[in-house]
C-alpha cells in the first residue's frame, strides 16, 4: 500500500484524478457488469468449463471428441452436466498442452488456479514495460477487461501475458519473443499481424523462432494426440467456428469489438463486412509498421502493435480487450498524456463494462481513436528524435 500511495504521489496532482478513475471508477463498473450478467456463460464462468472438459476429455484418451462439434457437444453434457449451455471448442490441437492440468483439480479450484496463473504471468510479462507498477497492476487486474474475463474464466491474461512478453523482449531477447509469439498461436487470429511486423523491424531471429515454435507445436501435438486431431481441426471444428464467427447473433455480438462484427450488427451483407475488415486491418497492419521503424522507444511500438493486432483480428471478444488495456499501461509508461488523450484511453478501459446497443456498434471506432493517439505520440517522439539528431 506505501508503495501505491507513493506511486499516486510521483504521478503528481492531475494524474491522480484519473488514476482514481482507473482504481476506483473501473472497478466499480466492473463489479457493476459482473452483477447485472443475465448470460448464463458468463455469469457462471462457463467459459472455463470448455477448457475443463478438453482437459478432462485428454485424460480419458478421447482427444478426438474435441475437435468434432456434435461428440464435443455431447461431451459437454457427459462432463458438465444436462443444464450445462452448448460452446465449442475452437482451439487447435496444440493448445491442450496449455490445459492438460487443469481437470487434475476440482472445477472451482481449478478456476481460482487458472485465473491466478494466468494473470501473475501478465504481471510478469509487463513488469518491466510499467512505471509505476504498483499502481499500474493492481488497475490491470480490477479493470473491466479483466472482469469480463474472470467472469468467463477465459483466456485474456495468457493471450496479454503471450504478446505483451513477445513485444518487449523483442530489442533485448529476440529468441525469447519468438517463443512466446510462437505459443499465441493457440489463438491464431492474434497472429495475423506479427509476422509482418517481425519481418518490418528487422527481427529475423525472433522471427525465426516463432515459425521453429510453431511448427514443433503442431509436431509435438500431433505425435502427442494423433494426426487425427489435427485432421478434425482442419475440417470440423475450424469451419465450424468460422461459422459460428460469421453467423451467431445475440450477446456474442455485442462482445465483439471488431470492425467485421460492427458491420454485422449494422446490417452489412457477409461481403461487406469483410470489406470493412480488411479495409480496417489494412490500416492498422501500416500503421503498426510505419511505428515499428521508427526511433521511437520500443515500449510504444509494443503498445502499437498490441492495439493494431486486436484491430486485425476479425475474431476478438471483450475479454480479448485485457490486451489493449495492458498496451494502455504500457503507453502511460512512455510519455506523460494530455486530458484528451487521458480520455482517449480511458473509454476504451472502460469499454468492456458497457453492452452497447446493437444500431451503436462504436467500439471499434473508440479503439480506433485510441490506435491514433499512439501513433500521434510515435510521430512527435520520432520528429523529437530526428531533430536532436
Amino acid at each position: 500500500m506505501k508503495r501505491v500511495i507513493a506511486a499516486l504521489r510521483k504521478a503528481g496532482a492531475p494524474a491522480i484524478g484519473l488514476w482514481v478513475l482507473a482504481l476506483v471508477i473501473g472497478p466499480i463498473l466492473s463489479l457493476v457488469y459482473a452483477r447485472t450478467i443475465d448470460d448464463v456463460v458468463f455469469s457462471e464462468h462457463r467459459d472455463f468449463g470448455v477448457f475443463w472438459t478438453a482437459s478432462t476429455l485428454l485424460w480419458r484418451g478421447e482427444v478426438l471428441q474435441l475437435f468434432d462439434p456434435a461428440a464435443f457437444k455431447a461431451a459437454l453434457v457427459q462432463v458438465m452436466g444436462p443444464d450445462f449451455p452448448y460452446l465449442s471448442f475452437p482451439y487447435p490441437p496444440h493448445s491442450l498442452f496449455v490445459l492438460a492440468p487443469l481437470s487434475l483439480l476440482p472445477y472451482l479450484p481449478s478456476l481460482a488456479l487458472w485465473l491466478t496463473f494466468t494473470f501473475g504471468a501478465m504481471a510478469l510479462a509487463l513488469w518491466r514495460g510499467l512505471a509505476q507498477r504498483w499502481v499500474m497492476l493492481p488497475g490491470l487486474l480490477l479493470c473491466p477487461a479483466s472482469a469480463v474475463n474472470m467472469a468467463g474464466g477465459q483466456n485474456g491474461f495468457l493471450s496479454a501475458a503471450l504478446l505483451g512478453a513477445g513485444l518487449l523482449c523483442l530489442e533485448r531477447r529476440q529468441i525469447l519473443a519468438g517463443l512466446c509469439i510462437g505459443f499465441l498461436s493457440y489463438k491464431p487470429q492474434l497472429g495475423l499481424l506479427l509476422p509482418l511486423l517481425l519481418i518490418a523491424g528487422g527481427y529475423w531471429r525472433a522471427f525465426m523462432a516463432a515459425c521453429v515454435t510453431v511448427v514443433v507445436l503442431v509436431l509435438l501435438s500431433a505425435l502427442a494426440f494423433g494426426p487425427e486431431a489435427w485432421l478434425l481441426y482442419l475440417t470440423k471444428s475450424g469451419p465450424y467456428q468460422a461459422e459460428i464467427a460469421q453467423h451467431w447473433t445475440g450477446r456474442f455480438q455485442f462482445m465483439s469489438p471488431t470492425y467485421f462484427m460492427a458491420g454485422r450488427l449494422l446490417g452489412l451483407p457477409l461481403a461487406l463486412a469483410w470489406v470493412l475488415q480488411i479495409t480496417a486491418s489494412i490500416l492498422a497492419a501500416a500503421g503498426a509498421i510505419w511505428a515499428v521503424r521508427q526511433p521511437i522507444p520500443h515500449a510504444l511500438k509494443a503498445a502499437i502493435a498490441m492495439v493494431a493486432v486486436f484491430l486485425v483480428s476479425p475474431y476478438a471478444l471483450t475479454y480479448d480487450l485485457t490486451i489493449v488495456s495492458a498496451a494502455i499501461l504500457i503507453a502511460m509508461s512512455v510519455f506523460a498524456p494530455t486530458w484528451w488523450e487521458y480520455a482517449a484511453c480511458l473509454i476504451v478501459w472502460l469499454l468492456p463494462a458497457f453492452t452497447l446497443p446493437s444500431d451503436m456498434p462504436i467500439g471499434p471506432l473508440l479503439i480506433s481513436i485510441l490506435f491514433m493517439v499512439l501513433l500521434r505520440r510515435a510521430f512527435l517522439l520520432r520528429t523529437a528524435a530526428l531533430v536532436a539528431a
